[in-house]
């Protein structure tokens, strides 16, 4: 609607831009500059307007780019880019502040030095503004002939190129090694299309299998969380049913990160004796616990 609009009140203004009595002799000048300029004027609002809704819309999709990004947390793995930065955060920080401290510092040297010879150094704003090319690799024109801007370029790539972006990598590779360490103590992660599928396979299970309440397998795993595992023993002393504990075993127990190869003979044990409606023996409880 508002597009519709501005392109309608856009084109009348282009008519009464346009429509300015200028060749005609009935009407003064006077008169052809007021109108002249009240449509001029008219026309400057309309752009102003839409340059604020181009910079709300610029301002919102930025906004939609970081809370995209910052999403993509919700998984171990997709949370790489998040995670990194949020390691790295307080080295980031010193290191913007002694960047911008040595960039600041070497663009005023160079206006000293060289903005009376230079037309790339003839104000503190072009001198950093053409340093910054000297870091993407644009050197002066002409900067060869003379010595001391030799002098000036190598300390630059030096200083700010070769340490200062190293500086940068370091903590940036730092950040992410210590993101992967965590990643890898997560027993329970595994890639994010592996565990997609089993939330929705879950979903499935509780309702084909008639499983208890979400709420009550919390409690159980948390009454349990000291002995780190939770057996056949501890679901049937919860109140929850023999089918419902042999799906709950033979389902989870399957996964890599939650038993080992060599606990598999032990679950199976425990699932056959809840196929049998007899509860375990102790020996199995024991195998189960260790």
């Amino acid at each position: 609607v508002h597009h519709l609009k501005s392109e309608v009140t856009s084109r009348e203004i282009v008519q009464n831009i346009t429509s300015v009595p200028f060749a005609s002799p009935d009407v003064e000048w006077t008169n052809k500059t007021a109108i002249f300029s009240q449509a001029v004027g008219q026309l400057q609002d309309v752009l102003k307007v839409e340059g604020n809704y181009f910079t709300m819309g610029f301002l919102l999709l930025m906004v939609m780019l970081v809370r995209m990004v910052k999403a993509t947390d919700v998984h171990p793995r997709t949370g790489l880019l998040t995670g990194t930065i949020a390691h790295g955060l307080g080295d980031l920080y010193h290191f913007a502040i002694l960047f911008l401290l040595v960039f600041l510092l070497n663009s005023l040297v160079a206006h000293w030095a060289f903005g009376g010879t230079f037309k790339e150094f003839k104000d503190v704003r072009t001198a950093m503004k053409n340093q910054l090319q000297i870091l993407l690799g644009n050197l002066p024109a002409d900067f060869d002939q003379h010595f001391l801007m030799i002098v000036y370029v190598t300390s630059t790539a030096i200083l700010m190129f070769f340490l200062m972006l190293n500086f940068l990598l370091a903590i940036v590779v730092e950040a992410y090694t210590k993101v992967r360490q965590d990643i890898e103590s997560i027993e329970v992660e595994n890639e994010i299309v592996t565990d997609i599928s089993l939330t929705f396979k879950h979903r499935f299970q509780r309702t084909w299998y008639r499983w208890t309440s979400t709420q009550q397998m919390l409690s159980v795993l948390q009454r349990n969380v000291a002995t780190r595992s939770v057996n056949a023993e501890h679901l049937r002393l919860s109140g929850i049913s023999v089918p419902e504990a042999r799906q709950f075993l033979n389902v989870y127990g399957s996964l890599q990160c939650l038993g080992s190869k060599e606990s598999k003979d032990v679950y199976e044990r425990a699932i056959e004796k809840y196929k049998a409606k007899t509860p375990p023996t102790q020996d199995v409880v024991q195998d189960i616990q260790s």
